[in-house]
């Protein structure tokens, strides 16, 4: 073989092995790229989830205080009229009272 034919095959392989460097160097930096990437959409859908996390946290804080408040609400108004109905019925039981005393 001529010595111009084993330099030719020489640069040849050089230029080979150059090549497979710069192709595992850019696939390298496209994976790298890629991770991070991947890991920015995560955090975005983590502070996505949060915030709609709180948000629905808030809702149910807020359904919650209005369902306590009216319940509280109602409890009140069974009690005014409860307390109504056995202040209208105390003279009665005064009267049934007295009367039993008096009798025995």
């Amino acid at each position: 073989m001529s010595f111009d034919a084993i330099q030719t095959i020489r640069e040849t392989e050089d230029a080979e092995k150059q090549a497979k460097a710069e192709a595992e160097a850019r696939a390298k930096k496209a994976l790298e790229e890629a991770e991070q990437a991947g890991k920015a959409v995560l955090r975005a859908a983590a502070e996505q989830g949060e915030a709609e996390s709180a948000a629905l946290m808030r809702n149910a804080e807020k359904r919650a205080a209005e369902e306590a408040a009216e319940l509280a609400s109602g409890t009140e108004n069974r009690k005014a009229a409860m307390r109504a109905h056995a202040e209208a019925r105390l003279d009665d039981a005064a009267a049934f009272i007295i009367e039993r005393i008096v009798k025995d």
